[in-house]
């Protein structure tokens, strides 16, 4: 890849990780475009190449999951948000996105 197709590559996909980032803005943006552009360049999800708008959407799939969990310092360590960069390198992205009906069903029950 030549330096105009890594300029252009850069912009077309500026915008999914700006939408990205806005979810969660934590740590360093430029670190977490790096990620970003490496996963869109070497990953693929099922056989299917990564997109912006899919990662994008991945990750806001993923924190709409969690946002039930959350208790501020009381939320447990494996309902934490991770940060961009966690879920890119940690390739969270991979893993099912698990959907709770109603926290205090979890809580209670253990009903997922």
């Amino acid at each position: 890849m030549n330096i105009n197709e890594a300029k252009q590559f850069d912009e077309e996909i500026r915008p999914y990780f700006l939408k990205f980032w806005d979810l969660k803005p934590e740590g360093i943006e430029g670190e977490a475009f790096f990620h970003f552009k490496a996963v869109i360049k070497n990953k693929k999800f099922k056989g299917n190449n990564i997109t912006g708008e899919w990662l994008f959407k991945r990750y806001e799939s993923y924190i709409e999951s969690l946002k039930p969990l959350q208790a501020g310092k009381y939320t447990k360590k494996e309902n934490k948000i991770l940060s961009p960069i966690d879920f890119l390198i940690d390739e969270v992205y991979m893993q099912p996105i698990r959907q709770f009906k109603d926290p205090l069903d979890f809580y209670l029950y253990g009903i997922e």
